[in-house]
């Protein structure tokens, strides 16, 4: 069984006992390590059997996966950030370009909400 998800810890350690054969399951499990938005993108391919991706991507492939209880990384005082090199409210940061880890992603979702002048952003994979 292939397996998308991402090399950010959260999601190396949720999932490392079910891809080193720790624990007992039903199926082998190949583990493909993509940057969230590269999951978001293959998901509409169907190209895993199970894969990690963000929930706006899910909204658009949810005919075609089951979402499952566990794996979420987002709560309070977990989830994704805005980082300034200088000290700024939201409101500034916006007017500015924003680097988001891709369209898809909860990230840019809750960013559209929270900022909605936002115009200017770029795609970088989270790790650059």
């Amino acid at each position: 069984m292939t397996f998308g998800y991402s090399p950010c810890p959260n999601d190396t350690f949720a999932f490392h006992a079910l891809t080193h054969g720790l624990v007992e399951a039903p199926f082998r499990v190949r583990p493909v390590l993509l940057d969230i938005e590269e999951l978001n993108r293959r998901a509409h391919l169907r190209e895993f059997d199970l894969t990690k991706m963000s929930v706006g991507a899910f909204a658009a492939v949810g005919d075609r996966y089951r979402l499952m209880r566990s794996g979420a990384a987002l709560g309070e005082g977990v989830g994704p950030l805005v980082v300034t090199r200088t000290p700024m409210s939201l409101e500034e940061a916006v007017r500015g370009r924003v680097a988001i880890p891709g369209r898809e992603t909860t990230a840019f979702q809750l960013l559209r909400l929270a900022a909605p002048s936002l115009t200017d952003v770029v795609e970088v994979r989270y790790d650059r």
